[in-house]
């Protein structure tokens, strides 16, 4: 089953490595939905609403688009990291001002 969920990530097998740029605005600029489809309810995201703010999730799949799930945990991790990065930056702001009253 462990090999079923995985996928190859070696770094021998990847080129052109680059960070998420601004992934807190790609983020927060997309919009998470409910709908039905093929009679199930589902959540998720539009295909043609992440076009444009995270094109590597999306792909062409004959005349539909589909999405790259996968791919969101990256653009995720990223944006984790830069809430706590301003949450520091915010919590060392605020004992500095309470240390000085």
């Amino acid at each position: 089953l462990h090999r079923l969920l995985s996928s190859v990530s070696d770094r021998s097998v990847k080129s052109e490595i680059t960070s998420i740029s601004d992934p807190l605005g790609k983020a927060t600029a997309l919009a998470g939905k409910t709908y039905v489809k093929e009679g199930t309810e589902e959540a998720g995201f539009i295909a043609q609403e992440v076009e444009g703010v995270f094109d590597i999730a999306v792909s062409e799949m004959e005349e539909l688009k589909g999405l790259s799930y996968q791919s969101f945990h990256a653009l995720w991790a990223e944006s984790i990291k830069e809430l706590k990065s301003e949450n520091d930056r915010l919590r060392a702001r605020l004992d500095d001002l309470e240390s000085k009253v």
